[in-house]
């Protein structure tokens, strides 16, 4: 009934009372092997005949050469043959802690954190369960083998530090170290034949602790860093190097993936700003990738607001490289990210480069395609309907009408599903006619531009209302142009009967685009 409920305590306290008996002596070998306790069931085999007992110690046999085998692949760094010999011991010990144990190490040594720390708190439980049974009855040679208390809290510390849990991951390595003092004397061959395992690489459980509060120091270091983007790629680079020697699959981990995400938003924030450094470096976009393919359980330690900018700028660059299917995909998933996160100031940039890109896309497309992403309405072509302007205007009359429809339509401000292809179509237009070499061409007829053109290289406008005058109906508004630097005030009818919030929100019926 205890191995029914799982109960491992329970079934080896009453298997306790019965050892003389034939048929609990059985019970005891079958018990043992399940547990992994292989030599000790073999011990107790030899005392006991019968047909049943002798399969059990072919099956313990098989099991121990099985779990040497996995032993050995896992210290040659063959992880492939070490889940295959694991698989076999684990289906005839599937309550050993030493197998799982193990099997928690080759998760650590693939990267797979979270299976690792699942793995290692099942193999905690287990061993407890022994040990409280040790201490209850007294010192049992053929119940005490295997993996010691300490060598599991070693490894379930790695994997919660590996998962950005510093505290509980220190605690661990302190209770282990604790532990390895009391059975020093008693247990030292024990501990020993687990060190090269559960330690990675260091050489005690205070080396453990010591680095893990060094990790976590240069961790803090690199977030209040000075805010320049070669100081911070420098920072994050040796950062990245100095512990990627100490820690297993470093790179993979909750601190890689922080470190890795600061790399991608500084080189992106370089790429995206400044023409001269596109290629510097080949600008590490692999840091982008590391941290967009991350499993979904790590993004969701990291701040929303990094792995949604990593995912576009990584999008960006996939568009510059004329990947225009992978640069869509991770712009959808920025988006995914963004509806599931309260990060107001980033959906602009991340709705207009989906929108910028579905747009890309449609355009390649052939007549005979499924059009799934069809317009709904249909955009003027001419750059000066766009902005309401006449073929004479002036730059200063472009920059202003720029700037009032920049407000009536940003993705911020308009809820409405087409303002964001509107305010693309704005963008693309002041692009052209802000450009005084474009302008000329565009007026003579040449619609190069307008192939070439997609603002990937503009910046949203940014506005902030100041104050609404409700009695007259206008509103004063800040704004700030990030392409050229110029910042100044403009008035702003609104709704009377709305407040300053939703005073920016127009109807798009009222647009010189839409019938």
């Amino acid at each position: 009934d205890a191995l029914r409920r799982g109960d491992v305590r329970a079934a080896l306290l009453a298997l306790s009372d019965c050892n003389a008996l034939k048929a609990c002596q059985n019970l005891r070998v079958s018990l043992l092997v399940q547990l992994g306790l292989f030599d000790a069931a073999l011990e107790v085999a030899g005392s006991v005949a019968g047909a049943d007992v002798e399969a059990l110690r072919k099956t313990a046999e098989s099991a121990r050469h099985a779990t040497s085998l996995a032993l050995e692949a896992l210290l040659g760094g063959d992880l492939v043959k070490t889940e295959l010999q694991l698989s076999v011991a684990l289906g005839v010990a599937p309550m050993s802690s030493d197998l799982l144990l193990l099997r928690a190490e080759a998760a650590m040594r693939q990267g797979d954190f979270d299976r690792a720390l699942e793995e290692a708190r099942h193999a905690r439980r287990l061993a407890v369960a022994v040990t409280e049974v040790e201490s209850e009855l007294g010192r049992d040679a053929v119940l005490r083998e295997g993996s010691p208390p300490e060598a599991v809290m070693a490894l379930l510390g790695r994997a919660l530090l590996a998962i950005g849990v510093p505290d509980a991951a220190r605690q661990n390595f302190v209770g282990c170290e604790r532990l390895r003092a009391d059975t020093a004397v008693a247990d030292a061959g024990l501990f020993d034949q687990f060190t090269s395992v559960v330690l990675g690489g260091f050489a005690s459980c205070t080396e453990l602790a010591h680095a893990a509060q060094l990790l976590a120091t240069d961790a803090a270091f690199l977030r209040a860093g000075d805010g320049l983007w070669q100081t911070t790629v420098s920072l994050a680079e040796a950062f990245l190097q100095e512990h990627g020697r100490h820690w297993v699959h470093f790179n993979a981990s909750f601190w890689g993936l922080e470190a890795q995400a600061a790399i991608c938003l500084a080189h992106g924030e370089a790429n995206l700003s400044d023409v001269s450094v596109t290629n510097h470096g080949a600008l590490s976009f692999s840091s982008c990738e590391a941290v967009a393919s991350a499993p979904a359980a790590m993004l969701d330690r990291l701040l929303p607001e990094s792995v949604i900018t990593c995912l576009t700028v990584l999008s960006v660059s996939l568009e510059r490289a004329g990947n225009l299917e992978g640069a869509l995909q991770r712009a959808t998933e920025a988006e995914v990210m963004l509806d599931l996160n309260n990060v107001e100031h980033l959906a602009a940039d991340v709705r207009l480069l989906r929108e910028r890109l579905v747009q890309a896309k449609r355009a390649r497309r052939t007549e005979a395609e499924d059009l799934d992403e069809e317009p709904k309405i249909d955009l003027p072509t001419d750059h000066y309907e766009v902005l309401g302007l006449l073929k004479d205007a002036t730059l200063a009359e472009i920059k202003a009408a720029y700037r009032q429809l920049a407000l009536k339509y940003h993705p911020d401000k308009n809820s409405d599903p087409e303002a964001v292809r509107i305010f693309l179509r704005i963008q693309q237009a002041y692009e052209v006619l802000s450009d005084t070499d474009r302008r000329k061409r565009f007026d003579s007829g040449d619609t190069t531009d307008d192939r070439d053109t997609t603002s990937a290289n503009m910046k949203p406008m940014q506005f902030r209302v100041v104050e609404v005058d409700k009695e007259t109906g206008i509103a004063k508004v800040w704004w700030f142009d990030p392409n050229t630097g110029e910042e100044g005030y403009m008035d702003m009818e609104v709704d009377v009967e709305e407040d300053h919030d939703d005073g920016d929100k127009r109807t798009l019926r009222e647009h010189c685009c839409l019938p």
